[in-house]
This record gives structure tokens, C-alpha cells and sequence, in this order.
């Protein structure tokens, strides 16, 4: 308790000087030592004291002033963050925050930040594109929550523009594509597991983490439905281990007719899980993941990934193309490619957009659209179609 001149208890964190000036401090949030307040009159250094406490108690512009970038990360990604991002998007922010973000911004408080820094930093690194506009999505959505809390009055981030670039986009992969690279993955050995895996994938149109975390239990033989309620990731931030989170987004969870195909899948994966036991035990014994009853999994019961995927196509790709004329060379294939299939073989049969909004787990149709990939000779086709029927 500080005390007057006169000896007089002033309360916690206000004492009077020699010159008889008044002064407080106190400890804010940060757990740092406020600057000091001073005042003429007990009155007014009380009253200055309140205020500056409730500013910094209730996260008001004043009590953020001197927070540095680091100081709030350390606090956002343990205390906000968890609340309204994914465990793996975290895992991503982290990782883009201490490697691009805090070097830069790290030291600066908040209030010092400035539209034009964020864009010069933008443009002045030498890391790719990509990593770049990941890395500004990451502190816009910390620096949201600064302008929420009341740190700062306006988010620095928030109207600098993505850097565009010029990328080529997913090829959706066709049924005959599809059949050339099974028949090339059937020429080694292991390859069966990524050949039923890819057919599900291109008669579902799931994720790649929807189907690789497709368990037992979610499979309905009765009432013949499949339930979409899991994500699959390979590494958690921690443990580094294999976990689930719920699919991409609210309508990402739904129930899918379990076809007579889509069940065959699932017999035939089942059915070489059984063989891959007797061939491999010991990696099966120990294999991760146990529990949940994976349907797709490795030859060693392992949990599908994308890089496995990327690499089993990119090689059957390779090999193909080296075989066949430029002009009827095979593109790149991306994991999505099945999945961009689906929905390019929906719109070609007529299914109706509505149901392949629904079995993709689409929150809106334009996100449908922006799958369906028209073959050049349908566009042809189409055209010259018109064009018989016009008189002019």
C-alpha cells in the first residue's frame, strides 16, 4: 500500500513523491509494470488509475499500446486461437508465424504496425508465393483478433491483396486416364491398395481425408450408407501422430448411398487387409491407427497420405508419357484430380447439380461449378450442335 507524504495510506500502486507530486503504476495483463501515471491531487491520480486499469482489464486501445507482435502470438495461438481454428490449421499458422512473420514483426507493438509495412514485407522476401500469401493469411487472422479484443482500432493486414501469380490449375483425371494408371501401378508391386483407394475416390468424389479416414463403423450395411463424419491427418502438431478432425466444413458432414460399386470397394480393400496380414504381421501388429478400423490403409496398415498418393501418380505418369506421342501425353495429377473427376462425370451423365452439391459436402453451388471440367470435344461438340441449328 503507498503511502503520503504525511504517512496517509494511498492504496495499491499510488505514493505521493518529495516534490509532492502524485504517481501510480500497476502490473497489466502482459504481467509487465505499467508506465507511470502522475496527478497534482489524490482525487485525480485515483481517478487516472482506475481508468488506466479498466483499460488495460478490459483490452481497450491505451492498454495495448506498447504489446509487441510476439507478446500477443505467445497469448493468441494457446488461448484464442484453439477456439476457432482447427488443430491442423494451427499446427500451419504456427509454423508460418515463427518462420516469416515474428522475424519481421516480432519486436514491433501492435499500434506501430502499418498497412505499408505489411505490404513492403510481402513483396521484399524471397520465400515462394504460396508461402507468402499463407503467411498473410496467418497474421490477418491474428491481428483480427487484436481488433476484437480492442489491442488495436484496425487490423494492418486486413486489405492487403494476396499476391497473385499464374498457376495451372487441377486437371480433373477422366475414366480412361484413370484405367491407364491402374494399369501401369498393376506392373509393381503394393500398388493394389492405391488402385481401390483412387477408384473410390473417383466414384465418391470425397477428400482425400474423408476417404482415408473412412472407418467400419462408419460404413452402414443395412440401411446401405456411408458416413462422412471424420478427417484424416498424418501428423499431429504434438504427438506428431495420425489423428482425425471433423470434415472441412458443416455441410462436409453428411450420409452417402452406399452403391453396389462404392460397397465392392470396400469388400475388395477389407479383403486385402486380410492378405496383407499374413504377409507383412509384424508391421501390421504395430501398425498405428489400430483401433479406428481403417478401411484404406497402407500394405502395412499404415494411414494413406497425400505425398504417397503424389508420388505412386507422378511415377505411373512418368512412366506412361514415356511411351506415348507428346501430343497424348498425360498432364499432372494431383490428389484432387479424382475429385474433380467426379464431379466433371456427374455434370457429363446430367446428374442434377443440387445432388452433386450434396454428395461432394459443398456449402454452395459455385464451389460445385468450379469442379466440373468440360472436355474440349464436348465444347465441340456442343458448338457444332448450335450451329446446325441456326438458318443464317
Amino acid at each position: 500500500m503507498g503511502k503520503d507524504l504525511k504517512g496517509k495510506e494511498l492504496g495499491a500502486g499510488i505514493s505521493q513523491r518529495k516534490d509532492g507530486l502524485y504517481v501510480a503504476r500497476f502490473t497489466d495483463q502482459w504481467g509487465r509494470r505499467s508506465a507511470p501515471i502522475y496527478a497534482k491531487t489524490v482525487r485525480e491520480i485515483k481517478k487516472k488509475y482506475r481508468e488506466a486499469k479498466y483499460e488495460d482489464e478490459h483490452g481497450l486501445t491505451g492498454s495495448g499500446s506498447s504489446v509487441t507482435l510476439k507478446e500477443w502470438y505467445d497469448m493468441w495461438i494457446t488461448t484464442y486461437a484453439p477456439s476457432r481454428i482447427k488443430p491442423s490449421s494451427i499446427a500451419v499458422f504456427k509454423s508460418l508465424i515463427q518462420k516469416h512473420v515474428l522475424p519481421y514483426f516480432g519486436k514491433m507493438k501492435l499500434k506501430d504496425i502499418t498497412p505499408m509495412q505489411v505490404q513492403h514485407w510481402m513483396h521484399s522476401r524471397n520465400e515462394e508465393i504460396p508461402v507468402r500469401n499463407e503467411s498473410l493469411i496467418a497474421l490477418r487472422s491474428m491481428l483480427k483478433d487484436a481488433v476484437i479484443l480492442g489491442l488495436i482500432l484496425a487490423n494492418p493486414a486486413e486489405k492487403i491483396p494476396k499476391i497473385t501469380q499464374t498457376k495451372q490449375p487441377i486437371k480433373a483425371i477422366t475414366v480412361e486416364q484413370a484405367k491407364l494408371i491402374f494399369e501401369q501401378w498393376r506392373q509393381r508391386d503394393g500398388m493394389e491398395e492405391w488402385e481401390i483407394f483412387c477408384k473410390f475416390l473417383l466414384q465418391s468424389g470425397w477428400r482425400f481425408g474423408e476417404a482415408a479416414a473412412l472407418c467400419e463403423p462408419d460404413v452402414d450395411w443395412k440401411n446401405k450408407i456411408l458416413h462422412v463424419r471424420h478427417t484424416l491427418h498424418t501428423s499431429h502438431p504434438t504427438t506428431k501422430q495420425p489423428y482425425f478432425t471433423t470434415p472441412k466444413t458443416t455441410d462436409s458432414l453428411r450420409d452417402v448411398p452406399l452403391t453396389n460399386q462404392l460397397a465392392d470397394l470396400i469388400i475388395q480393400a477389407l479383403e486385402l487387409q486380410k492378405k496383407r496380414v499374413e504377409q507383412f504381421p509384424d508391421r501390421w501388429a504395430t501398425r498405428k491407427m489400430k483401433e479406428e478400423r481403417l478401411i484404406f490403409v497402407s500394405r502395412f496398415g499404415a494411414p494413406l497420405t497425400t505425398s504417397g498418393l503424389s508420388s505412386a501418380l507422378n511415377h505411373a505418369v512418368a512412366k506412361i508419357n514415356e511411351r506415348l506421342p507428346e501430343s497424348e501425353q498425360l498432364p499432372h495429377f494431383s490428389t484432387h484430380s479424382f475429385r474433380k473427376g467426379f464431379a466433371s462425370l456427374c455434370y457429363a451423365n446430367d446428374v442434377p447439380l443440387k445432388v452433386t452439391q450434396q454428395l461432394m459436402g459443398h456449402g454452395d453451388q459455385t464451389m460445385t461449378l468450379y469442379y466440373i471440367q468440360i472436355e474440349e470435344q464436348t465444347v465441340r461438340d456442343q458448338l457444332e450442335n448450335l450451329h446446325n441449328t441456326l438458318s443464317i
